[in-house]
């Protein structure tokens, strides 16, 4: 069994836009955890959408047409084709099983999405100290050779020093003759 397009369009949201999930689940009334997790989310919203709360179903279409996600619409209407055909109790036991499956698949999705930015992020990381160790050398050779220049522009001052010296001291010497 594999998430259908819209569940996988949730999914994304959910991973993308926690925080927009967690305000809408907040303000209908649904209680979260001090620590909300993606898992959480996940199932609070399949539940919100299976226990037919047509009010966080319209906030949530519209938090995710906002934010890009406007394929929601077909969610939506499977959601209220799946609650409409399920009007018997095996069909709402059936219909508990297939929300729990939603759920698991959308776990996995998640964990496939997180796993996915991980890899991006230990990229990055891996870039920025790469460039960290380079301007680190850069730095350090730019010091180096500094440190040369400065010594030798003081060999070439004691030299001109020493030279002007020798000049005066025989020009005074030659005066007195």
């Amino acid at each position: 069994m594999e998430l259908n397009p819209d569940g996988k369009l949730l999914s994304r949201f959910t991973v993308h836009r926690p925080e927009v999930i967690e305000k809408l689940l907040l303000q209908h009334g649904y209680k979260l955890s001090n620590f909300v997790t993606i898992d959480e989310l996940t199932q609070k919203t399949y539940e919100a959408l299976n226990n037919d709360d047509e009010a966080f179903e319209k906030s949530l279409r519209q938090a995710m047409t906002d934010g890009g996600f406007s394929a929601f619409i077909g969610l939506a209407v499977t959601v209220g084709l799946a609650i409409a055909s399920s009007i018997s109790a095996s069909a709402k036991a059936r219909k508990a099983r297939d929300l729990q499956a939603k759920i698991a698949l959308a776990q996995m999705e998640n964990s496939k999405l997180i796993a996915e930015e991980e890899i991006r992020v230990f990229g990055e990381i891996e870039r920025t100290r790469i460039l960290a160790n380079t301007l680190q050398q850069y730095r350090s050779n730019l010091q180096s050779e500094a440190t040369k220049r400065q010594k030798t522009v003081y060999v070439y001052l004691i030299g001109i020093g020493l030279g002007i010296a020798v000049l005066y001291g025989t020009t005074i010497l030659l005066k007195d003759v």
